[in-house]
């Protein structure tokens, strides 16, 4: 965005007497006073000379007269701005000697073969830059992620839970296939020694076939006391191999609950002249 400025041919007229009355002193020989005076009409808390015309040729006799002082750091810096406001500017050689040109026109040399840098150029550059840093940082996090996102937990067992039928000792001792087998083999006695213990109950008191009756009487019996000792049995054997074969603690990998996703965002806040980069992290 650019804006354009107008100047009325009455300021312009004051401002030219101004830089005519810094010419005037520096036509004198008068080059502190010149100096001060230019110092003062262009970078004063009051600028009476504002024209990008008329301030270049001003900060051109600033510049000589800082020469004529002695200071040439202050010189070059007058004649930078100079071809900074306007790289056309060529001072008349009649109104300097030929070491002022020299050194004028050396600067203007240098000044010009300057790469531009532009503020959208800076900007882009320093865009550049910040979406590299958070690569960066989102690599980082993305390693960090998957170091600690596994939490490994030091699990405490107990005896009385090895105590417990039905592979829960082997389970817990992380013997999953002992477990399973006592777990099906109890199950399946247990469920034995009930089934026929509630069809010893069915049979009546008063069968009309007695022998049959006594011939299921008989038979749910064997079946309950093999169906229960089987099971006391593997119980016994279950527990004491839990017992034997006992781990006092395991170590458990978990999942451990992390924030949301981070996101980076770049932060740019700027007036115009001046840019400020940033980044901006969502948690």
């Amino acid at each position: 965005m650019g804006a354009a400025f107008t100047i009325a041919p009455e300021a312009r007229a004051d401002e030219r007497l101004d830089l005519e009355k810094g010419r005037q002193l520096y036509k004198d020989g008068k080059h502190a006073e010149c100096e001060g005076y230019f110092a003062n009409a262009l970078d004063g808390s009051n600028p009476t000379i504002a024209d990008p015309e008329l301030v270049a040729q001003a900060r051109m006799i600033r510049g000589t007269c800082d020469l004529y002082l002695g200071r040439q750091g202050d010189a070059i810096v007058q004649f930078e701005r100079t071809v900074r406001i306007d790289p056309k500017f060529e001072p008349n050689p009649i109104d300097y000697p030929t070491g002022v040109l020299d050194e004028f026109h050396k600067t203007k040399r240098r000044v010009l073969a300057e790469p531009v840098t532009s503020p959208e150029i800076v900007l882009k550059k320093q865009l550049d830059q910040s979406r590299a840093e958070l690569l960066k940082l989102q690599a980082k996090y993305d390693a960090l992620k998957g170091t600690y996102q596994d939490e490994q937990v030091v699990v405490r067992h107990s005896r009385l839970v090895g105590a417990i039928p039905f592979g829960v000792g082997q389970f817990q001792n992380g013997d999953e296939g002992l477990g399973v087998f006592f777990l099906t083999t109890e199950s399946l006695a247990l469920a034995t020694a009930t089934v026929s213990f509630i069809i010893h109950q069915t049979i009546p008191s008063t069968p009309a076939d007695v022998n049959k009756a006594q011939s299921s009487e008989i038979t749910s019996r064997l079946v309950n006391w093999f169906g229960v000792g089987t099971f006391l049995l593997l119980g016994v054997v279950g527990v004491a191999q839990a017992e034997m074969a006992f781990v006092p603690q395991s170590i458990e990998t978990r999942k451990r609950p992390l924030p949301k996703e981070v996101s980076w965002t770049p932060l740019v806040a700027g007036d115009g002249k001046t840019f400020t980069l940033g980044i901006g992290g969502v948690f």
